[in-house]
């Protein structure tokens, strides 16, 4: 098989970044002695405002992403030759997709599928090669309309660099709800996938209230970016203690992603206010405050997304039904 090229969405880390995502913040703050960097004395952080309209934590997205069942039948690792000569290593996937819940039917196009790639505490966000593998005359799954009820079953692959050994395979709306997952803790021995009603979620998100604004004391973001402040609660679940970084707590936009921007990258008398990462959460407990982020303006997706040491996606708050705008 020839290639001519990959299309590949690469994130890189926001803000100093996310993706928010995905992803973490320590939720409980440590001494400001501990803090590195000089500072003046600020004034103190206003406090977020509650929405307008108070949105329970219901409603959240679903953490078992129900809509779509993705069934992988099977994954091989094959290294293709492009017409430069140069190899690439694409995971092949032969997947299935079936729509058990949407009535007026999902149409997917090569942005509906997105692969989550791990390589040691990093993550890399692809969209699938579809021009390529059509190219190549293999049975592609994309493009594809699925109408209730129906089933397609086709060819899809991601590049995939030697240091990946875990990816997680997602089904989106373009909204970034996620309406389906697969998840493969070993690629290359091939290990059976596991699905997203399968994959246990025991990491918690709940968002009592959001702010954006333009600047607060302390910090004041380039043009085109705000400050956003958003007073969140993690449960851990588990039965064991829980790491959550930086790069698992995350707001992913249409724009790009951003991470958190409070702890050890603004001044220690801003820093005290908020979060600091990365946190740790022993079984059974929560943590609460809030989340510093310096986000770009004018974004009209905005999902807060908690992902675990997987970065499989545990859950996913749509901030839109909370922020408040000043």
């Amino acid at each position: 098989m020839t290639l001519a090229g990959g299309t590949i969405l690469r994130y890189g880390l926001f803000v100093g970044v996310i993706l928010s995502v995905l992803l973490s913040g320590c939720l409980s703050s440590d001494p400001i002695e501990n803090r590195p960097g000089n500072s003046s004395p600020t004034s103190p952080i206003p406090a977020t405002n509650e929405p307008a309209q108070p949105v329970t934590p219901a409603e959240a997205d679903s953490p078992s992403f129900p809509s779509i069942q993705m069934t992988v039948h099977n994954i091989t690792v094959q290294t293709i030759t492009q017409k430069s000569g140069r190899g690439i290593r694409f995971a092949v996937f032969d997947l299935s997709l079936r729509n058990d819940e949407i009535k007026e039917g999902f149409s997917f196009t090569n942005t509906s599928l997105v692969c989550i790639e791990i390589e040691s505490n990093d993550e890399s966000l692809l969209s699938p090669d579809i021009e390529n593998l059509q190219e190549n005359n293999a049975d592609p799954l994309l493009p594809c309309t699925l109408a209730y009820g129906h089933e397609k079953r086709g060819i899809i692959l991601f590049p995939l660099p030697e240091s990946v050994k875990s990816v997680v395979l997602y089904a989106r709306d373009t909204d970034w709800t996620m309406l389906g997952q697969v998840y493969v803790p070993d690629i290359s021995l091939g290990s059976p996938a596991i699905s997203g009603s399968e994959y246990p979620r025991n990491l918690e998100l709940i968002v009592h209230s959001a702010l954006q604004t333009s600047s607060i004391p302390g910090v004041k973001p380039q043009t085109g970016n705000k400050v956003a402040v958003i007073n969140v609660s993690i449960t851990n679940k588990n039965p064991y203690e829980v790491f959550i970084s930086r790069e698992h707590l995350l707001i992913q936009t249409e724009k790009g992603r951003t991470l958190e921007h409070g702890g050890d990258r603004v001044e220690r008398e801003v820093a005290r206010h908020y979060l600091d990462f990365p946190l740790i959460i022993p079984p059974g407990e929560t943590r609460s405050g809030s989340i510093l982020f310096i986000v770009r303006s004018g974004t009209r997706i905005n999902q807060l997304t908690l992902s675990d040491s997987n970065f499989v996606i545990n859950s996913m708050v749509n901030l839109n039904n909370y922020y408040r705008y000043e």
